[in-house]
């Protein structure tokens, strides 16, 4: 995550800003590393369910999907 202002932020996802609004994420701060789903709203893209990961269970994750 790149800025959060308590109201709304925007994640870094691979070089492009996703928006996304504090209704749509739990127990964040600025730095934490998060998944997140995307979804249109308004006919724009935005970041929901937004969850910070830890980066160990994110690690193994990634390992046994091959992502």
């Amino acid at each position: 995550m790149i800025s959060f202002t308590g109201h709304f932020g925007f994640i870094d996802s691979g070089g492009e800003h996703v928006y996304f609004i504090a209704g749509d994420a739990a127990n964040i701060r600025r730095g934490d590393d998060v998944r997140f789903n995307m979804a249109t709203v308004d006919g724009r893209p935005r970041a929901v369910d937004v969850r910070v990961v830890d980066p160990v269970v994110a690690e193994e994750v990634d390992r046994v999907l091959g992502t």
